[in-house]
């Protein structure tokens, strides 16, 4: 059975195209009474102190490794559910995705972020392989 999906607002729009080489981290914006983890591209989500209350969002695989495509703000979630257990139960959950630079750090986030957020958590997405770039000519000096 398929996760839900979750409910999303973006900014700056649905359709705003980002190069994934531009992003360096995922920024987790979200409210201080949730704690949070990530671990290949699933964000899941819990409460200080713990209840019976979880969520997931999943980051695309495609998104995850660096590569030089371009995505739109609307393809990078996969879904966003929450469950109250014991219940198998997954109901639609979700929040605001965008892309900015963000001061704190000095890098270029994708920002998954929810209602009230007030904390973040910052996590490390791969950089471009070292042998990317080429070098540059050799000049005399």
């Amino acid at each position: 059975m398929p996760h839900p999906p979750g409910i999303m607002t973006y900014v700056p729009q649905g359709k705003f195209w980002f190069p994934r080489s531009y992003v360096t981290k995922i920024k987790v914006h979200t409210n201080h009474v949730n704690s949070v983890s990530y671990a290949d591209g699933l964000i899941v989500w819990g409460h200080v102190p713990p209840d019976a209350v979880s969520g997931q969002t999943k980051i695309r695989d495609q998104i995850i490794p660096w590569n030089s495509n371009t995505y739109s703000l609307d393809f990078v979630v996969e879904w966003w559910f929450y469950q109250i257990a014991p219940s198998p139960f997954e109901f639609n959950w979700g929040g605001e995705v965008s892309f900015d630079y963000d001061d704190l750090v000095e890098a270029n986030c994708l920002i998954i972020a929810t209602e009230s957020g007030d904390t973040d958590y910052y996590f490390d997405l791969p950089a471009a392989p070292d042998d990317y770039w080429p070098a540059l000519p050799y000049r005399p000096p």
